[in-house]
């Protein structure tokens, strides 16, 4: 008998949403906006704005718009702006554009070029950027390559 059909055995827990973490593969494209309470890794392509509790750009990860963090791990491509209380450059990390940070460490091996601009609230300065993104958008086009 199935562990899952015994009335003996616990049922599966429902997870915590905001613990679990949102993946996008190597393999996927994604045009348009995401807004998630949680933790994001980006291994593929997202063009548009991120809003998350956490990022992490990996090292083949690329992102073309803004993104709007407590905490943002760039090992990959970012072109726009990034808007992060904890922001992370590792070595190996592509960024071109605004940075705005209350904290910022740059590894040996990193590139950036562009504007930066510590803040002490730097999430309340993304709504105010002139560039920020409307917050209502249409659902977005997810292309699996």
């Amino acid at each position: 008998m199935s562990r899952w059909l015994d009335r003996r055995a616990e049922p599966p827990r429902a997870r915590d949403d905001r613990h679990t973490l949102l993946s996008i593969g190597p393999e996927v494209t994604i045009t348009g906006s995401i807004e998630y309470d949680g933790d994001i890794e980006i291994q593929g392509f997202v063009k548009g704005e991120i809003r998350c509790a956490s990022i992490n750009v990996a090292r083949h990860g690329t992102v073309s718009g803004t993104i709007v963090a407590s905490s943002a791990i760039i090992s990959g491509g970012v072109s726009g702006a990034i808007f992060a209380e904890a922001l992370v450059l590792k070595a190996n990390s592509d960024v071109e554009g605004e940075i705005c940070y209350r904290e910022l460490a740059l590894e040996q091996g990193s590139y950036f070029e562009g504007k930066s601009r510590p803040h002490d609230n730097p999430l309340e300065m993304a709504d105010a950027a002139p560039d920020a993104t409307p917050r209502a958008q249409p659902i977005p086009q997810l292309r699996i390559a």
